[in-house]
């Protein structure tokens, strides 16, 4: 459980207030954490979906692998940050000056090892309502109302080859038999 609760003693620490940013920072490098210990399993391939007919594909379930951890952040740039800060992350774009603007972050760990990427709203999105229990039909359609240009082939895709997604379930559309 370490730094579970990092994130909220920074929001109430008096000396920090003026860095607003850091609370969510403590919380990402948190859930790099939680992705590293987080126990293994499976990965979905597109190749599986590509099995599935478009019934099937839009009622399946995606279920976000044990290892896969992601989060939108509506205000400031908190993955550009942490990224930065990370061990080996030195690049001449850091030394650019940041957006100032809202950022998603996707953690995952494929093949043993703790990897991280930039997450847009559609991907945190469609993570949440996989995360629910949500049709891959619903996640898109959350996926789209939380940012209307997103490809869905594109979110998918990028999901499955982070490593994000870790178990495939059909179910008989309601009315077939099965």
């Amino acid at each position: 459980d370490y730094g579970i609760a990092f994130d909220a003693f920074l929001r109430a620490f008096e000396p920090a207030s003026q860095l607003t940013y850091l609370p969510s920072v403590a919380r990402l490098d948190r859930l790099w954490t939680e992705s590293h210990v987080a126990a293994d399993a499976p990965l979905v391939s597109a190749a599986q979906l590509a099995q599935l007919g478009p019934g099937d594909l839009m009622a399946c379930r995606l279920e976000p692998h044990p290892a896969a951890r992601w989060a939108w952040f509506d205000e400031e740039p908190i993955y550009s940050i942490w990224h930065r800060n990370r061990p080996g992350a030195y690049s001449a774009s850091a030394q650019e000056e940041l957006a100032w603007q809202g950022e998603g972050a996707l953690i995952t760990r494929p093949d043993a090892t703790v990897q991280w990427q930039a997450a847009g709203r559609a991907d945190c999105a469609f993570l949440d309502a996989c995360a629910a229990g949500q049709s891959l039909g619903i996640a898109a359609e959350h996926a789209h109302q939380a940012d209307p240009l997103s490809d869905l082939t594109v979110v998918l895709a990028r999901l499955l080859s982070a490593g994000a997604i870790s178990n495939l379930a059909v179910s008989p559309i309601l009315g077939e038999e099965t």
